[in-house]
C-alpha cells in the first residue's frame, strides 16, 4: 500500500515556479529536465515547443542523445545547427517559451520515475514552497504542495490555505502544517472545466519566517495532438524548399522517404529538381535515401545532373 502511494504521488507531480522567482537552484536543475523525454514531446506541440526552449549550450548534447528519431534531423549538427534551426520553427506556429512555462509544460507529464529524477536533484538547495497541478480533467485536478525546506528547517507550520472555486478538496484547506516533501489533494471543480485558484502561507524556522504562494489551475482544455502532415505539405515544402515546413512535418511524424505523388516521387526527388541545395541537405540530415528511384527510375542525383548540372553542390550532395 505505501509503494502504490508513493508511485502514485510521484506520478501526480507537476513543478511550477508560480508567483514567484525561480532560484538559482533551479536553475541548475534545468538539466534534468531537458534530458527526460517523455511520450507527450512526441504528441503534443505545446510539450514539443516547451522542451525545444529548455534546451542550450550546456545541455544540448544530452537532448540530443535522449532525442526520438522525429527530430533527428534538428539535432544533426552542433548546437549552433541546433540554433539555426529552432529559430526556423519559430517562422511557423512553433513559439518560443518562457523558462517558468516551459518548465510547468514538461514536468505536467514526466513519469514516477523521471520526477524522481528532479525531486533528487532539487533537494535540500533551497527553503522554498511551490504548488502544482497535475493530472487535470473536466472534473478534477490534482494539486501538489511541495515544501523543500533546507536541513534542520522542518515543516511549515501555522498554514493557512484558501481555495475558490472547489467543490471537494480531499483535505487541502484543513492542513495546518506541511512537512518537507511533496503532499497531494485531489480537487473537484465546483463546475466542470472551471478555474481553480489556491493560496498557501505559513511560517518557518526559529525565526518564524513566512513564506507564500499561489496556484491558477485553468479552466480545462483537452490538448489536441499533432495533426498528421499530409502528402500535398511535404509537396509543397519541397518545391518551395521550405526548410522551417520541413522541420516542422519531420516532428510531427512524416517519414522523409514517403512518396509525395503519383510518380512515387519523394521530397528529396522534388527537391533535386528544384536545385535547393540546403533543403536537400537537411533532408539527407533527417534520414533521406539517395538510393530510392522514382516510378521513371530516377534517383535524386540523377534529376539533379539532369537539372541544376553534373558539378552542382545538389549533385554532389546526392551522389551515392
Amino acid at each position: 500500500m505505501m509503494y502504490f502511494l508513493c508511485m502514485r504521488m510521484l506520478s501526480a507531480i507537476s513543478f511550477f515556479c508560480l508567483a514567484i522567482s525561480c532560484s538559482i537552484a533551479d536553475e541548475l536543475c534545468s538539466d534534468v529536465l531537458v534530458s527526460q523525454n517523455t511520450s507527450a514531446i512526441n504528441t503534443y506541440k505545446d510539450a514539443a515547443s516547451a522542451w525545444l526552449s529548455l534546451i542550450d549550450q550546456d545541455n544540448y548534447e544530452k537532448a540530443k542523445m535522449d532525442a526520438s528519431a522525429k527530430y533527428k534531423v534538428i539535432f544533426k549538427g552542433n548546437f549552433e545547427n541546433f540554433k539555426e534551426k529552432r529559430q526556423e520553427l519559430y517562422k511557423l506556429d512553433w513559439s518560443s517559451v518562457n523558462t517558468t512555462e516551459a518548465r510547468k509544460e514538461i514536468t505536467s507529464s514526466f513519469s514516477s520515475e523521471q520526477i524522481m529524477a528532479w525531486s533528487n536533484c532539487m533537494s535540500g538547495k533551497k527553503t522554498e514552497l511551490y504548488l502544482a497541478d497535475h493530472d487535470s480533467n473536466n472534473s478534477y485536478t490534482t494539486v501538489a504542495v511541495i515544501w523543500t525546506a533546507g536541513n534542520g528547517i522542518g515543516p511549515l507550520r501555522k498554514t493557512m490555505v484558501n481555495v475558490i472555486g472547489a467543490a471537494e478538496d480531499s483535505g487541502l484547506k484543513a492542513q495546518t502544517e506541511f512537512l518537507p516533501g511533496s503532499h497531494f489533494f485531489t480537487i473537484k471543480r465546483s463546475t466542470p472545466g472551471g478555474e481553480i485558484r489556491v493560496t498557501i502561507n505559513g511560517i518557518y524556522g526559529e525565526q518564524e519566517q513566512s513564506k507564500g504562494v499561489s496556484l491558477i489551475v485553468p479552466a480545462f482544455v483537452a490538448k489536441q495532438p499533432m495533426e498528421v502532415p499530409s502528402r500535398s505539405e511535404a509537396f509543397e515544402a519541397a518545391s518551395l524548399g521550405d526548410r522551417a515546413k520541413l522541420l516542422d512535418i519531420l516532428i510531427r511524424g512524416w517519414n522523409v522517404n514517403t512518396e509525395i505523388d503519383n510518380e512515387q516521387n519523394r521530397m528529396l526527388h522534388r527537391a533535386a529538381e528544384k536545385c535547393y541545395p540546403d533543403f536537400v541537405k537537411w533532408l539527407l540530415d533527417g534520414g533521406a535515401d539517395r538510393g530510392i528511384q522514382n516510378i521513371h527510375h530516377d534517383t535524386a542525383n540523377k534529376i539533379a545532373r539532369s537539372r541544376c548540372g553534373s558539378g552542382s553542390a545538389v549533385a554532389q550532395l546526392t551522389q551515392q
